[in-house]
């Protein structure tokens, strides 16, 4: 019939012995003892193994290109962060063979240079994320952000544990977030801009400029809702009768 023994795919397939029996084994192919024309009782093989043999010798064998898991153990990274570097990065694979004759995806060899690059990134530590600078003050993530930026705060890129690499903050920097985020004092008798243009039926503007000549600071403290406002000390209201 159609089945042919391993000798006979090689010869159709113009490969050796070498190549087809480790890829018949790889294959887990269905196999029956059938006589041969030479009268001797073989292994032979349906004609879909002889199909599926000669589009694997179409797949250009793998040399030096690397599939996930060996460029992840060159790493010496999990396989998951490996693979979410080599996407970001826009690194195409191809349809390779191995050795064993199993058509995966590979890599060029380059890929390891890039990966080592950026497992250069140190370990997070106790250097912490945005995210979990805002879970440990009780604040939003928003207004995290807003006092890292308005200070300037610098943030590096740091290791966590599943591999990514995120941008975290120092612990000194921390620190001073933490300062500089306590809760304000209430705000009592002190009032802010609005509530003194209002008192002298004036514009903000006006109250602003006179309050820049006067020389007189502000401090941040907190109204009856909640909310942190810049305020002035209640005999701000005299001093400013006094000009006006």
């Amino acid at each position: 019939g159609d089945w042919l023994c391993a000798e006979e795919i090689a010869r159709v397939l113009k490969r050796t012995n070498g190549w087809v029996s480790p890829r018949l084994i790889a294959f887990d192919a269905h196999s029956e003892f059938r006589r041969a024309p030479s009268g001797h009782t073989i292994k032979h093989y349906p004609p879909t193994v002889l199909v599926e043999l000669k589009r694997l010798s179409e797949v250009p064998e793998a040399g030096d290109w690397l599939n996930i898991r060996q460029v992840a153990q060159a790493v010496s990274r999990h396989e998951q962060w490996t693979a979410s570097q080599l996407l970001k990065l826009g690194i195409p694979s191809e349809l390779r063979q191995t050795k064993r004759g199993i058509a995966v995806q590979h890599y060029p060899p380059k890929v390891v240079e890039e990966l080592k690059k950026l497992s250069e990134v140190p370990e997070a530590g106790d250097w912490l994320t945005l995210p979990e600078i805002a879970l440990m003050l009780g604040r939003s993530k928003r207004t995290v952000k807003s006092l890292l930026e308005r200070h300037s705060l610098p943030s590096e890129l740091r290791r966590v544990k599943d591999g990514r690499s995120l941008h975290h903050y120092s612990p000194e920097v921390v620190k001073g977030l933490m300062e500089q985020s306590k809760a304000p004092p209430d705000a009592g008798e002190w009032l802010t801009i609005l509530a003194i243009a209002t008192t002298l039926c004036r514009s903000q503007g006006f109250v602003a400029t006179k309050l820049a000549k006067l020389g007189i600071p502000s401090e941040l403290r907190r109204d009856k809702k909640g909310r942190d406002y810049s305020h002035y000390p209640p005999n701000v209201l005299e001093r400013l009768k006094e000009i006006i």
